[in-house]
């Protein structure tokens, strides 16, 4: 899939003869985020995983178990300060996902960018959930989202006002 992610950036960056200078530098960015983002959450670890001949099994008992996931909102915050790298790392972690959406879609609403962001950080939740990487946790759920729609109102405040044009 990240293969075919890189494939279809590929068919757009040079499909598009109107994509300027720097909208292949925001591109090529975004690659290198979605990288570090897949490679961060464990998602190259999936087919590693799904491999195990036991993983079905594994992954009934952790659910069973309520091993690693939590489902409680808000429990992070007695566990952890608000300063702690966990949950910093996770406000923050899609806050570059909400600028993308907004320099990629033309005038992206916020229902649009909020689906999106939800819809990317349940799938992580999820394919952690498989993996057994890392905690699956509803307190991820609602940091990524909160971080991703901050980084879709800095998008529409400030940097929807620079002169940069969007290479589509």
């Amino acid at each position: 899939p990240f293969i075919l992610l890189l494939f279809f950036l590929y068919i757009i960056a040079f499909s598009s003869r109107s994509l300027t200078a720097i909208g292949y530098i925001i591109l090529a960015s975004f690659c290198v985020y979605v990288f570090f983002v897949l490679k961060l959450t464990g998602y190259f670890d999936l087919s590693f995983r799904l491999a195990s001949p036991d993983w079905l099994h594994n992954i009934k008992q952790r659910i069973h178990s309520h091993e690693r996931i939590n489902l409680t909102p808000f429990k992070v915050f007695h566990i952890y300060s608000a300063s702690n790298v966990q949950i910093i790392g996770n406000f923050i972690m899609l806050i570059p996902l909400g600028i993308y959406i907004g320099l990629f879609i033309n005038n992206p609403s916020f229902i649009k960018a909020f689906t999106i962001i939800l819809l990317t950080t349940v799938s992580i939740e999820l394919m952690q959930l498989l993996t057994n990487y890392r905690s699956t946790d509803i307190d991820d759920v609602i940091l990524n989202t909160t971080g991703g729609i901050m980084g879709w109102i800095i998008y529409q405040t400030v940097l929807k006002q620079l002169p940069i044009k969007k290479g589509r």
